[in-house]
């Protein structure tokens, strides 16, 4: 993981908080994932000055932009009506559900995918909305779990996620 995180910083992918440190074991939060995502990504949606921002971002938050710029493109939906809950932090499968829509939006995924079915032995607690997006991932080998596990309920780490984005980042470039 070490790799992925200098890899990203010097992409200007990840950053430390407020200071040198990146904190690799520290959870991400549901802002930090999608700023970085969006970075990996740079998704430019021709509506997003007509969309309206959900009600718990404000302007001056430096992930204004990204969540906004998600927003219009169908990558987040938020959670309870008109919030996005950006300091919340944020589960594996949620963060493979952000990827995942937005890979989708930007034509990034392959036509079809094998029949295969990803094996997983906590397979059973992940959430039904998160099902496809990770079995895809998986597919894609993209996400490959801990010892038999995919631990969608635990927070990501930034670690984490910026080997998770790593990998989509070199997926993207093959």
């Amino acid at each position: 993981m070490d790799s992925a995180v200098r890899y990203m910083a010097a992409r200007g992918v990840v950053n430390g908080m407020g200071g040198e440190m990146f904190g690799p074991q520290r959870s991400m939060t549901r802002a930090e994932f999608l700023t970085m995502l969006m970075r990996v990504l740079n998704p430019e949606p021709q509506d997003a000055g007509m969309v309206q921002q959900f009600g718990d971002v404000p302007e001056n938050a430096y992930y204004y932009d990204a969540v906004l710029k998600a927003k219009a493109l169908g990558i987040v939906t938020g959670v309870n009506g008109n919030q996005f809950n950006p300091d919340a932090t944020i589960t594996r499968q949620d963060m493979f559900v952000m990827a995942y829509n937005a890979m989708e939006k930007m034509n990034m995924l392959p036509d079809g995918y094998t029949q295969q079915f990803v094996e997983f032995d906590d397979w059973s607690i992940v959430a039904g909305y998160a099902q496809a997006p990770l079995q895809n991932l998986a597919k894609l080998k993209l996400v490959d779990g801990s010892d038999g596990n995919v631990n969608p309920v635990h927070t990501a780490s930034r670690a984490e996620a910026a080997q998770f984005l790593y990998n989509v980042l070199k997926w993207d470039a093959k």
